[in-house]
């Protein structure tokens, strides 16, 4: 079992918007989530963080022709990395999108490309809509290695472009900031800095959380 989330990303390090000591009524009017800000604010002062990307999640409808419609997944990430060429799966996908002259593109899940054009092949190149926007598929993933549900990537997923994600949310909060650091051995020391770091962005009562690998396997 150690072995195989060791398969995952030993370096990562995820961060999230907890809420805070607010009410309630001022939790909805004073929210304090993230923002890709901060994500820029951690490497400009964390040297040692190789890769990140504020990730942007919604649930939309999606139609699968013949007036059915399904409820789907869409995620979208903007890798930033230190390095031209990242390892990792995730950071392979997901830096990855983008817009051609005239249409957005996406990779399917497998699951979803299976299910909505028949096999994966099948789904590449095609088109078809999220909120009445055509999209491409460029490519069919899966995920490298199980995650025991500590993905955000679930099943039947799509990955667009980060900016079109952004237009659809009408916001520029993010879920979460996800970050890799150039050793695994810098993970803890770094977790606790990027939370100072973020705190020092935020109101004072706003609680944020970094989950990392040690969290997990324990």
């Amino acid at each position: 079992m150690l072995q195989e989330l060791q398969k995952i990303e030993t370096n990562a390090i995820e961060v999230e918007y907890s809420g805070g000591s607010a009410t309630d009524a001022e939790r909805v009017l004073y929210s304090d989530s993230l923002t890709q800000d901060d994500e820029k604010a951690v490497r400009a002062q964390l040297p040692g963080v190789l890769y990140s990307s504020p990730v942007v999640g919604m649930r939309t409808r999606i139609s699968f022709g013949g007036g059915i419609s399904k409820t789907r997944w869409c995620w979208a990430s903007a890798a930033v990395s230190a390095d031209p060429q990242p390892a990792g799966a995730r950071w392979a996908l997901l830096r990855r999108g983008g817009r051609s002259a005239h249409i957005n593109v996406q990779w399917s899940q497998s699951l979803f490309a299976k299910e909505r054009f028949g096999s994966d092949d099948a789904a590449v190149g095609q088109t078809f809509e999220i909120e009445r926007i055509p999209f491409t598929i460029i490519g069919v993933f899966k995920e490298a290695v199980p995650d025991f549900g500590n993905s955000e990537i679930e099943d039947h997923t799509v990955l667009i472009p980060y900016e079109v994600a952004r237009l659809f949310a009408g916001t520029e909060n993010v879920k979460q900031i996800y970050f890799s650091m150039r050793n695994m051995h810098e993970v803890n020391d770094a977790s606790k800095e990027i939370i100072r770091i973020i705190r020092s962005r935020h109101r004072a009562d706003s609680i944020f959380k970094a989950t990392t690998l040690e969290d997990i396997s324990q």
